[in-house]
């Protein structure tokens, strides 16, 4: 039986590890520092009235907290990756699609519809 059960797990292995190194480059929490749409990029002194952070967790947990003033709002969701293509479900929502490139700590997501492009950087642990 382990002669058997022994190659079997390491050929889950190899095939598990590729998938688990790419989403475990996004794991933490990444704030909003810039925002581009088909007007431009809007102003910094608007993205410093509230804060947005996206929190990437193991097995695809998303948590998004926007900040307003005193007035904070979180929702949980999930997320999946195939390709450059990130697939983003918060609760009770309809699924959103975006590509997504990671260069470094800094963390592009731009819509289906290539009008918006939403640039985050990632957090130092605390």
């Amino acid at each position: 039986m382990r002669r058997v059960l022994l190659p079997a797990m390491l050929v889950l292995l190899l095939f598990a590890a590729p998938a688990r190194a790419e989403d475990a480059r996004l794991y933490g929490s990444w704030k909003l520092v810039r925002v581009t749409t088909p007007r431009g990029p809007v102003p910094k002194s608007k993205l410093d009235q509230g804060s947005l952070v996206w929190m990437f967790g193991p097995f695809g947990a998303l948590r998004i907290t926007v900040t307003a003033g005193a007035e904070s709002k979180t929702s949980d969701g999930n997320y999946t990756i195939e390709g450059d293509r990130l697939t983003v479900v918060e609760q009770g929502a309809a699924p959103q699609q975006m590509t997504f490139r990671l260069k470094g700590g800094t963390l592009k997501l731009t819509g289906a519809d290539r009008k918006v492009t939403l640039e985050l950087e990632k957090q130092k642990p605390r």
